[in-house]
């Protein structure tokens, strides 16, 4: 298995136990479903690296040997007796529609398991919002607005509303740009109102560097105008020479 796609199963992973948690799992339950999210791509190590790295658009055929991961998978988990059951049938699954457009078997919503359905949000939300050879990622909210516009036909409706609740819609690590044209980085969840974070704000509206202040967009409203304080969008990583990783390096805490 290739260093991007190791990564990403280790993110969906991490992002499928937490999912759980938010969605009341029992322990043993999270084991299960972290397991699935471990190995839901474990097919890939059939795939040749030139298709998994490359940097133009995948021709036909190119595509349905990508797609052939989830066969691979199953294959490579049946091998496994001992394994917990749900895992070959995740990697089988995982991209399968509820509306039956999915692959490979064109799957309708009666065959798709509770725990494939699951892994299917997280991989597409990690898919979207890491860097891919071929494409820019996009910002966590462009994720969280495209699971939620294909809510009921290829993702589950209830678990979309409920993911979008886990992560939140400006989560912790997100690059923040608010209406008055300040940059910062979300460092904290206001459980009371999503939409209301705590923001460090490090570029002013000239998208110049500032010393860094912490605004509780929640308390902004006592501050004159509200609405020039409310995120405007979230940007990607990188946008304006700013750099989640460099400052948690620097020491800076997300809640």
């Amino acid at each position: 298995m290739d260093g991007g796609t190791a990564e990403h199963s280790l993110n969906v992973c991490i992002l499928v136990i937490a999912f759980g948690r938010h969605l009341g799992l029992e322990e043993f339950e999270l084991e299960q479903l972290g397991l699935c999210g471990l190995l839901h791509d474990i097919g890939k190590m059939k795939i040749p690296p030139a298709i998994l790295s490359k940097k133009e658009e995948l021709t036909d055929k190119e595509t349905k040997i990508l797609q052939s991961h989830t066969l691979h998978g199953r294959n490579i988990l049946m091998s496994n007796p001992g394994l917990f059951h749900g895992v070959t049938d995740v990697a089988h699954t995982h991209h399968e529609h509820l509306d039956g457009s999915g692959y490979p078997r064109g799957l309708k919503a009666m065959g798709i398991s509770q725990h494939a359905r699951i892994v299917a949000i997280a991989d597409q939300y990690n898919d979207m919002t890491s860097v891919h050879p071929d494409k820019k990622p996009c910002s966590t909210l462009e994720a969280i607005r495209y699971l939620y516009a294909n809510r009921g036909t290829v993702f589950d409706d209830s678990l979309v509303l409920q993911f979008v609740q886990c992560v939140g819609l400006y989560s912790p690590g997100s690059l923040a740009l608010l209406n008055n044209g300040e940059v910062g980085i979300v460092i904290s969840t206001n459980y009371k109102n999503r939409r209301l974070p705590k923001v460090l704000v490090l570029l002013d509206e000239q998208k110049e560097p500032v010393k860094p202040r912490v605004v509780n967009l929640w308390n902004a409203k006592e501050q004159g105008d509200r609405r020039q304080f409310l995120i405007k969008d979230i940007l990607i990583n990188g946008s304006y020479g700013l750099d989640l990783q460099e400052h948690l390096k620097k020491g800076l805490k997300l809640d």
